[in-house]
C-alpha cells in the first residue's frame, strides 16, 4: 500500500512522459537511511540519511524540499554531482561527517523516528522525485535493529521496490556515509512492471 502511495504521487509526471526540470523519478534518491545511531558502532552517534544522484547530469536542489512526515524543510543552493553520495544531516554535525564524504546541513534537520518514518524529496516544482517510508523492520536482523546500523538500499535502479530492496549494513562501520553501500547489488523489482495503458476522461484527466 505504501509503494502504491509513492506511484500514485508519480503518475502525473509518469504518465505524460514529461521530465520535470529536467529529472526523471528517482534521479536522485534518498540511499541510506542512520536512525538509530545508539549504541555506536564506529560511526558518529548522529542521525544522517544519504542522497545519491542516480543521474548524467549536475542538479542544483535550491528550493528543494524534504518532507518527513509532517514537517517540510528547504534546500538551499546546493548542486549534486553526477553519481555523486551526499550526506544530509544536522549542520551542526556536518563537522563529524566531512571524514566519510560531502555533507549537506539542513536546518531543522528532522528527526529520524527508530520506528520509521515516510520521507520524500521534491523538486522545486512540488513534484515528487524520491520517497521512502522505512521500518525498523527493514534490518532484518533483531541485533542490528537495536541500534547502531544504517539502513541502505541494495539495487539504486529500483528506488521504488520499497521493503525488499532495503536491509542493515553488512559494514563494519555500521554504514556507508558518503560511498557506494555495502549492499549493492542486483534486485530488480519484480512487482510492479509499469503503467500498461493510459485513457484520457477529459483535457485534465487521465485514466490509468
Amino acid at each position: 500500500m505504501k509503494k502504491a502511495i509513492l506511484l500514485a504521487l508519480l503518475m502525473p509526471c509518469m504518465a505524460s512522459g514529461q521530465i520535470v526540470g529536467n529529472l526523471k523519478p528517482g534521479d536522485i534518491i534518498i540511499s541510506e537511511i542512520m536512525a538509530d545511531p545508539t549504541p555506536v558502532v564506529s560511526l558518529p552517534d548522529q542521525e544522517y540519511f544519504e542522497i545519491t544522484n542516480t543521474s548524467r547530469n549536475p542538479v542544483n536542489m535550491q528550493g528543494w524540499k524534504l518532507i518527513a512526515g509532517t514537517q517540510t524543510i528547504t534546500f538551499p543552493e546546493f548542486v549534486i554531482q553526477p553519481t555523486e553520495y551526499v550526506i544530509i544531516c544536522s549542520p551542526a554535525d556536518t563537522i563529524l561527517f566531512r571524514a566519510y564524504g560531502r555533507t549537506l546541513g539542513l536546518r531543522s534537520f528532522p528527526a529520524l523516528t527508530n520506528e520509521g518514518k515516510l520521507l520524500c524529496l521534491t523538486d522545486r516544482d512540488g513534484t515528487l522525485v524520491h520517497g521512502v517510508e522505512y521500518s525498523s523492520t527493514w534490518y532484518g536482523d533483531a541485533l542490528k535493529s537495536d541500534g547502531g546500523w544504517s539502513l541502505e538500499m541494495t539495487d539504486t535502479h529500483f528506488p521504488f521496490a520499497g521493503k525488499d530492496n532495503w536491509g542493515a549494513s553488512v559494514s563494519k562501520t555500521g554504514g556507508t556515509p558518503g560511498r557506494p553501500n555495502s549492499l549493492n547489488g542486483s534486485n530488480p523489482d519484480l512487482m510492479f512492471h509499469g503503467i500498461l495503458n493510459t485513457f484520457p476522461e477529459d483535457n485534465r484527466t487521465i485514466r490509468v
